[in-house]
């Protein structure tokens, strides 16, 4: 049941600190190394940013080989490395034409919204007046584009008179986005350069925005992606030098989450959790959302209103879409995944053993149907 894996953009991109965790914000992807004590105790950076061991170096006459070095004793099989983050993913990506995005605004921790002509720093994780549309308007330039809200249609952010507001489409909305080492985003008027969208604690925007920093807290978001249109700029690497199952993960598919031995997860009517031995049963597909970066949510897709997630180490199968119902992918070195919580580090989706969640488990995605929507059983594993 293992499969191929598969990779993904340019300037690459981390998420958010305060209100959402600080955990959620994935590790940058290896353009530069990331600050020191960005991991998290006990997680290795990615294999791409650690040193490379020094060649031609023996171990000192009558000491033991260095661990690694080792051969496994005989009869064992040599331990395979732990679940690791796959690289290549392009922050610029959610910012291609049509899809839908949410800010979070860094100050407040939660969404930007758009009410009676005004922008907030307040909004929620469901509603439409909290998500944008990307738009690229004609003849605006290379990385330009709009953000037009998914209530108030006709309405887009646009920064006028050194203030952030609500506007009609027009030369004012058009902003460009820049990616800060950590992966926050900054947008940045073009007909203004130098003054950024910006949200204060208090949920308000500052009564001007010039002279703000790329350096200050209240101009930097963090982007959840609602709908994604496109597939990965670039490939997707395991760290394990193979193509990542992320490339076939697009938005929307349909898939199912097989754990050994021929075991699949399950969401019944009623938001429970089960697992069961038959792959025929549609409460074992699952609609993948991708939200950026290798951060996607899981829903039943037999009953839609559920899905997986994980409230203080607890896995339900019901609540509201928030940070709480994202994952995180994650590569084991025998070619099945897991799916880390970006919220309660450490927990993974699994089943129950006995009364106890079963963490870190491995999986194996079979059925993976590309696009989404069809409702076909297909039987044959990713291989």
């Amino acid at each position: 049941m293992a499969y191929q894996q598969q990779p993904y953009g340019q300037q690459q991109g981390v998420y958010p600190s305060a209100p959402p965790p600080q955990q959620y914000a994935p590790p940058t992807y290896p353009q530069a190394p990331p600050p020191q004590g960005y991991y998290p105790q006990g997680m290795p950076p990615p294999q791409a940013m650690m040193p490379p061991p020094q060649q031609g170096m023996p171990p000192a006459q009558g000491m033991p080989p260095a661990q690694g070095m080792m051969p496994p004793a005989q009869g064992m099989a040599p331990q395979l490395p732990g679940p690791q983050l796959p690289s290549g993913y392009n922050m610029l990506d959610a910012f291609r034409s049509g899809n839908e995005v949410q800010l979070i605004a860094r100050a407040t921790g939660y969404p930007l919204m758009m009410r009676n002509g005004a922008i907030f720093g307040n909004g929620g994780f469901v509603k439409n007046d909290c998500k944008f549309k990307v738009v690229i308007p004609d003849k605006a330039g290379p990385g330009v584009f709009m953000l037009q809200n998914g209530e108030w249609a006709g309405l887009h952010i646009a920064i006028k008179s050194h203030k952030v507001q609500a506007s009609k489409a027009n030369e004012n909305c058009h902003l460009r986005v820049h990616v800060q080492p950590d992966n926050y985003v900054v947008f940045e008027s073009v007909k203004n350069p130098g003054e950024f969208v910006a949200m204060q604690k208090n949920d308000v925007p500052p009564e001007k925005v010039k002279g703000l920093e790329m350096s200050d807290e209240m101009v930097q978001f963090f982007v959840r992606v609602e709908r994604q249109k496109h597939p990965h700029s670039q490939q997707i690497m395991t760290p394990f030098g193979r193509l990542s199952i992320a490339n076939q993960l697009r938005d929307r598919s349909i898939i199912q989450l097989y754990l050994k031995p021929s075991t699949y997860l399950s969401i019944n009517g009623t938001g429970f959790i089960l697992s069961t031995t038959n792959g025929g049963d549609k409460n074992t597909f699952f609609t993948l959302i991708d939200r950026g970066m290798g951060i996607m949510s899981l829903h039943s897709h037999q009953y839609p209103g559920f899905r997986l997630r994980m409230n203080n180490f607890v896995l339900e199968g019901k609540g509201d879409p928030n940070l709480s119902a994202d994952w995180r992918l994650k590569e084991n070195g025998d070619g099945t995944v897991q799916f880390e919580s970006v919220i309660c580090q450490g927990a993974c989706v699994g089943i129950n053993k006995g009364g106890t969640l079963v963490k870190n488990i491995s999986i194996f995605l079979v059925n993976v149907q590309k696009f989404g929507g069809a409702e076909t059983v297909t039987k044959s594993p990713l291989n």
